[in-house]
């Protein structure tokens, strides 16, 4: 019977790329044919990966018991992503919401909060008149924080939904893992 023992064993490296460029890519389909360029895309991944016994030199020889695993990987990418939401008109920045409407086109009602009362068994408020909230009774900190909301640069949906669009709006991810 003979008995082979591993005295060595070889230390494991990898390394990987993953690398997406839009003047490598081609156009998709949709795009040629409504005549657009190809979209922006850039994605960078680099890694790598080392692994093997841990043996130290007249110290500590783990080769068939003590094991090392490093690895990492970088994550650069640079991609357009429109963002579409909704921010106050300017009318709903100066308190008027006579405009603003409910999805079926009626307008929304702006209650008062000073005016609830209990009426038989349910509790009621008054419609602001016109439906306009006084600028004596905004709230001083929201009106100095009105400025900072962007404007409206689309006219949006029917109830002044999806009104902003800021595009190109890169999403720049860089990480390390």
């Amino acid at each position: 019977m003979m008995i082979i023992k591993k005295t060595v064993q070889e230390i494991g490296c990898g390394t990987f790329l993953y690398f997406r460029h839009d003047k490598l890519t081609a156009n998709l389909f949709e795009s040629n044919w409504a005549d657009r360029p190809r979209a922006v895309y850039r994605w960078n991944q680099p890694g790598v990966q080392l692994d093997g016994p841990v043996w130290i030199p007249r110290l500590y020889d783990g080769r068939n018991r003590t094991f090392f695993m490093f690895s990492f990987e970088a994550i650069r990418n640079s991609n357009p992503t429109p963002f579409v939401g909704t921010v106050p008109t300017d009318h709903q920045r100066l308190g008027d919401f006579s405009q603003t409407l409910q999805a079926n086109g009626q307008p929304i009602t702006i209650y008062d909060p000073l005016t609830t009362r209990q009426v038989g068994g349910s509790w009621v408020r008054d419609p602001f008149p016109g439906n306009g909230i006084p600028g004596a009774r905004v709230d001083p900190v929201a009106a100095k924080l009105v400025p900072f909301w962007p404007r409206a640069n689309q006219p949006g949906t029917v109830t002044g939904a999806f009104n902003y669009v800021n595009s190109p709006n890169a999403d720049i991810d860089s990480s390390n893992q």
